[in-house]
């Protein structure tokens, strides 16, 4: 039973992340309502990217556009709520992106 206590609060409190999902320019992520978008990540790659995330095509609500160094690893803190589903809309250049999402769960 203090396994099971243990491993909520673990899960109550780290922020838990997809799986990297790989977005191309207009590509979409959705995010389940009750959570808290805590971070954004965007592993290394080869060649300079840039990336803007908003909550409908081509707006930048979320993450403004930010450049991206080649073979670089980027993240943003985002600290978003949403009570509703939200659907992450992303636009690049310069390639597609293996994106993390990492949120945290209303208790």
């Amino acid at each position: 039973m203090e396994d099971t206590v243990l491993l909520d609060w673990i899960l109550a409190n780290i922020g838990i992340g997809t799986a990297p999902v790989t977005v191309a320019d207009g590509g979409t992520i959705a995010v389940t309502g009750g959570n808290l978008i805590d971070v954004i990540a965007v592993k290394a790659a080869t060649g300079a990217r840039t990336i803007m995330i908003g909550t409908s095509a081509g707006t930048d609500d979320i993450l403004s556009a930010c450049d991206i160094d080649s073979d670089s690893d980027f993240s943003a803190s985002i600290q978003r709520y949403t009570s509703t589903s939200l659907t992450l809309h992303f636009t690049l250049t310069g390639g597609s992106a293996a994106v993390l999402v990492f949120t945290r769960a209303e208790i």
